[in-house]
């Protein structure tokens, strides 16, 4: 809540330390909550008593608005000739002047001498120098009335004036008031009025608490001999642990040494990769070349003609042995 109030205010600091202050006593009593759930011993404790003020203002309500609240009221008495009361008030504010009042009345309680109105309503002002002198000399007048019926006239049990020179420098006002009669005098009757404003007409008001707070030591948990003697060898499990954990952090840090070594290396092998394709590229570049020579070499393939001139050469001694053999003849 101070801190909500420190906010609207503009001191962000202060509401922010006391959102820490109000987490930390939440954690604080979820763990009590947790171990007393447990069965555990509760953590020791201190009180402090802690002094903050901080500028009060009712930051639901408008800069221009007032409101005004009828609550209980108690002691009414009964008008001669009736058996019981049904009972409201009249409210008369006058402002913004006598002439043009803002005017109404709460809702009826019947049958009651101690009836609970429980009615609000909020009225419209305008702050100025005008309202501070209202505020200062005038009143605001309230009637307790008896609701004879429908179409009957009201009987008026008495009235109530409130002084409105508090509000100069309050943002509240509450108070059980004496309900008085036509001779001024208190009827027996008291009404609760509450009257509201964001903030004071005249000045600021500051707001001074004290409270006490409790705040945990340290939390504990019950004495256990057990435990003692495992914590030897937990320690030197720990130390085991400790050792491998180093062993483990120096093999990584070979592994890193061996890792920047070859990522250093890995750029000069790249320039002599680089260097042997350019040597190589001429000695490939006539392959390509030959390929089309041996192409026409298929052409002259066709060996029909000298299979052709076979037979006419064969042909040739053929006739050679016929003229061989005509000579005998002759």
């Amino acid at each position: 809540m101070a801190a909500t109030r420190y906010l609207h205010a503009g001191d962000k600091d202060t509401s922010l330390a006391f959102q820490k202050e109000k987490k930390q006593f939440l954690s604080d009593l979820d763990a009590i909550a947790t171990i007393q759930a447990s069965g555990g011993p509760l953590p020791k404790f201190h009180s402090e008593s802690k002094t903050y003020s901080y500028i009060n203002q009712l930051t639901d309500l408008q800069e221009n608005e007032i409101e005004l609240t009828f609550g209980k009221c108690v002691g009414i008495p009964i008008p001669a000739g009736y058996t019981s009361v049904d009972s409201y008030f009249n409210y008369t504010f006058p402002h913004p002047s006598e002439e043009a009042p803002q005017k109404g009345y709460c809702t009826v309680v019947r049958n009651t001498t101690d009836p609970d109105y429980n009615f609000s309503v909020k009225l419209s002002i305008e702050r100025s120098k005008a309202l501070t002198r209202f505020f200062e000399k005038k009143k605001l007048t309230l009637d307790l009335m008896h609701n004879k019926g429908f179409l009957r006239k009201d009987v008026e049990l008495g009235y109530v004036n409130v002084e409105l020179a508090y509000l100069l420098g309050h943002c509240e006002y509450h108070e059980m008031l004496d309900v008085l009669n036509e001779k001024r005098k208190p009827t027996g009757a008291k009404l609760e009025i509450i009257i509201r404003l964001r903030y004071p007409i005249a000045s600021v008001e500051h707001v001074n608490v004290t409270e006490k707070w409790f705040y945990v030591d340290h939390f504990q948990t019950a004495p256990d001999p057990a435990p003692k003697e495992k914590s030897s060898k937990d320690k030197g499990d720990k130390g085991e642990k400790a050792e491998k954990a180093e062993k483990a952090a120096a093999k990584e840090a070979k592994a890193a040494a061996k890792a920047t070594k070859e990522a250093a290396e890995e750029p000069k092998a790249a320039p002599k990769a680089a260097k042997e394709p350019a040597k190589e590229a001429p000695k490939e570049a006539p392959k390509p070349v030959a390929k089309p020579k041996e192409e026409p070499k298929a052409v002259p393939k066709p060996a029909a003609q000298p299979a052709a001139v076979k037979p006419a050469v064969a042909a040739a001694p053929a006739a050679a042995d016929d003229d061989d053999d005509e000579d005998p003849d002759e």
